[in-house]
Parts: structure tokens; C-alpha cells; sequence
């Protein structure tokens, strides 16, 4: 907010607002919900209107798609075009993931998802995002292999070490792995 009160055309400022705005808006169970997403969609689309090929002004713009408008056709193409634009930022193809998955895309999700975790290995919801997306496009011998690797990768996470187990519950309809 400060930064932009300082330069009210500092296009890359109100995109990173609007990026603030749109994790305030999407996990508050505080503050009124109407309020922040309209403010979040005005500050979005004035970082657009500042910066229309600005990488950080389209990932902006297809969060409020994604996460306020559930507009997924509009997250995958500003996602997509904030991804060309910022090609190793692993935050923008975990959102182009979901976004994707939410329209339909399943494999264009797992290679979505398999990006961000290629770009961030350590980070366990990349991880998680990867494997979901395996999960829903019955690619099980790969999630099988993950699962495994998740449980390595991430000694004391406990969702990863029971990853394998919940898959073949999954798989089989067998709870005795759980």
C-alpha cells in the first residue's frame, strides 16, 4: 500500500498488492469477504491497466479468476501468460495447476503441477500437487514412485509418509494400508 501512495503508476506494486489482497481475501474468515475481493479485483485490474504485459499483473489477475471469480477458462490464460513471462517461479505453475485442473485440463495439471515441483523440489505442496494431479489422471505407477519419494524426501511430514498407503486404499478400496 505504501508503494503505491508513493507512485501510483508502479504497475509491478499493485500487482504484488493485488496478490496480497487475493491470500487476505481467499483465507480470512475475519474480515468481510465482499469487501477485500472487490478491492482485490479493483487493485487487480489497475495493475493490468498499468502494466497490461506485465508477467506479475497477469499472475494478479488469474488469481482473482482462479481463487474470487472461479473464472478457470480466464486463470489458464493469464496464468499461462504470467508462467511465459516468469518461467521459473514455481508459485505460478502450482496456481496454473489448479487452474487448469479446475477446467479440465488433468494432464496439462500433472505437467503444470510437475513444473512448480521441478522449480522448488523441497516444498511439500508441490509435491502434493504432482501427485493429486497423478491420482485424478489414474497415472498410478507414477504417483506410486512419488509417494515413495515424498515419504524420503520429507522424513517428518506425516501426510507424506501415509501417502503411499492412502493411494493404494484408493486405488484398491482397501483401508487395512491406513
Amino acid at each position: 500500500e505504501a508503494a503505491v501512495a508513493k507512485d501510483p503508476k508502479f504497475a509491478l506494486a499493485w500487482a504484488m498488492l493485488a496478490r496480497t489482497y487475493a491470500t487476505i481475501t481467499w483465507n480470512t474468515t475475519e474480515l468481510p469477504y465482499v469487501e477485500y475481493a472487490a478491492k482485490t479485483r479493483a487493485v487487480a485490474q489497475r495493475a493490468i491497466e498499468l502494466g497490461p504485459d506485465l508477467p506479475e499483473a497477469r499472475f494478479a489477475t488469474g488469481v482473482v479468476a482462479l481463487q474470487l471469480d472461479f473464472d478457470f477458462p480466464r486463470a489458464v490464460r493469464e496464468l499461462t501468460a504470467a508462467a511465459q513471462g516468469m518461467p521459473s517461479n514455481p508459485t505460478v505453475f502450482g496456481r496454473l495447476s489448479q487452474a487448469r485442473a479446475y477446467s479440465g485440463d488433468f494432464e496439462g495439471a500433472v505437467e503444470s503441477a510437475a513444473k512448480a515441483f521441478d522449480l522448488e523440489p523441497g516444498q511439500y505442496t508441490y509435491a502434493n500437487g504432482v501427485f493429486s494431479a497423478l491420482v485424478v489422471v489414474r497415472r498410478f505407477d507414477e504417483a506410486r514412485a512419488l509417494a515413495r519419494d515424498m515419504a524420503a524426501r520429507f522424513p517428518g511430514n506425516y501426510l507424506a509418509a501415509r501417502k503411499a498407503a492412502a493411494l493404494e486404499a484408493t486405488i484398491t478400496g482397501d483401508l487395512s494400508p491406513l
